[in-house]
């Protein structure tokens, strides 16, 4: 994504540190946004089908609240969804500039499937809602305007089923494209697959299925909460619909939860032994406990005990979901750590440019070698990178194919991650190149 390096700025290690904290927020504001938008959606075109099929109005009833909950107003999906998936990326670019990794394609490719789906999901709500107000209208004793009518309604019922369909397997897309790109960013020294690859791949299949089952949970716990809980209740609806609505949301909603600590035990198993941290563990913990107390909470309201417990399903299922967007950061965080310390030298170079202090310091291999080599690399013992009496060889007595290599690493030995850019000057690299060599053959 090159045309993105004109947004890219030098950083600091406390620039970088405060760029995750806000790339956090963002996300608690994209990720819940957009899972209750993909559940509400598909749960209201799965009940919408079922009225037209059976006739039973309660099943529109129940389509209609699930798009008009998860939608909110139309504004909402520009604040919480476009915005939010804008500045991700753009703060991926930060985070990852000069890493060569591809999980700023796949922010974008969802990007772009994103715009169409919110514009087609907010048309399907409107034209559903429009389509609705025929209902009584069209009875009229003026069989003119009958027709009229009925043609409006069928117009509108056509409109919805068409946009909310096409809108669903856009925002589909869409997520699967983020979750890739997500994933992507926590593997940053692993051996990369090809773009299509990368999409069918293990950890990121149980993580799109993590997210879709979530996000069926969390769009059923949002209509209970706002049916039952929120300002004390739906007032509009009679004893009947509520307890078709309370019947319906409950069981969907379970069933959607059941499968999701299998899931996230999967995506524990898929981290990297060297990217798990106490606190990775932790918040997967947090947030099997938080499913949990929704089970419980789902069947004391399914029983009518408490009819509060609609409001604990869905805090219960909102904070397990924010929970592991922190796990998931905390492993990317992992993930770029070498990444980031080279970041923040070349902004230190670049601050030292400005300075004009460049000019007066010596260019020394050694140094060099000291502060950006050694941390990953020594002669003879294996660390982040091979040991150089394993690469150097090779390398004896061709010093340009060194100095090449440095400038421009590439992956050569798949049992080690690649080498990062390191960010040289020319005459860095040579310096540290003769060193390297000259080192190595005494």
């Amino acid at each position: 994504m090159t045309f993105l390096d004109k947004f890219v700025l030098p950083q600091s290690a406390e620039h970088i540190e405060l760029l995750h904290y806000m790339l956090l927020l963002v996300l608690f504001l994209f990720i819940p946004f957009i899972s209750l938008i993909f559940g509400g959606t598909l749960f209201s075109i799965f009940y919408k089908r079922k009225y037209e099929k059976g006739g039973d109005r309660n099943y529109e009833i129940l389509a209609k609240e699930f798009i008009n909950t998860s939608t909110i107003n139309k504004s909402i999906g520009i604040i919480l969804g476009i915005v939010p998936l804008i500045a991700i990326i753009l703060i991926y670019a930060q985070l990852l500039d000069q890493s060569g990794d591809s999980a700023l394609s796949y922010l974008m490719v969802s990007f772009l499937f994103l715009l169409p789906a919110i514009i087609l999901i907010y048309t399907y709500r409107y034209s559903f809602n429009f389509s609705q107000i025929f209902e009584p209208v069209h009875q009229s004793p003026n069989e003119s305007a009958q027709e009229d009518f009925l043609q409006l309604k069928s117009s509108a019922i056509k409109l919805a089923s068409k946009t909310g369909r096409n809108g669903i397997v856009f925002l589909f897309f869409s997520i699967w494209f983020f979750v890739a790109g997500l994933n992507e960013a926590s593997n940053v020294d692993t051996i990369k697959l090809s773009f299509i690859g990368g999409l069918f791949s293990f950890p990121v299949i149980i993580k799109l299925l993590l997210f879709i089952f979530f996000s069926l949970a969390f769009a059923g716990s949002t209509l209970l909460f706002s049916f039952f809980y929120w300002e004390g209740g739906n007032k509009k609806y009679s004893n009947e619909i509520k307890n078709f609505v309370k019947e319906q949301t409950s069981k969907i909603t379970l069933w959607s939860a059941i499968s999701l600590p299998l899931l996230i035990l999967f995506t524990l198993i898929n981290i990297p032994a060297e990217l798990l941290s106490g606190s990775i563990f932790g918040f997967s913990i947090i947030s099997l406990v938080l499913i949990f107390i929704s089970y419980h909470s789902l069947y004391s309201l399914n029983k009518g005990t408490a009819i509060s417990a609609g409001g604990v399903v869905f805090y219960s299922l909102l904070f397990a979901l924010l929970s592991l967007t922190i796990k998931d950061q905390l492993i990317m965080s992992n993930a770029t750590k070498t990444h980031s310390l080279i970041l923040a030298s070349q902004y230190e170079k670049y601050l030292a440019d400005l300075k004009g202090e460049t000019g007066i310091v010596a260019v020394s291999g050694q140094d060099i070698f000291n502060t950006r080599c050694s941390a990953c690399h020594k002669f003879d013992v294996k660390l982040v990178g091979p040991p150089y009496k394993e690469t150097l060889p090779k390398y004896e007595g061709k010093l340009a194919q060194l100095i090449s290599f440095i400038k421009n690493p590439v992956k050569v030995n798949a049992a080690y991650p690649p080498m990062p850019n390191p960010g040289l000057k020319p005459n860095e690299v040579e310096a540290v190149a003769k060193y390297i060599l000259e080192t190595y053959k005494k």
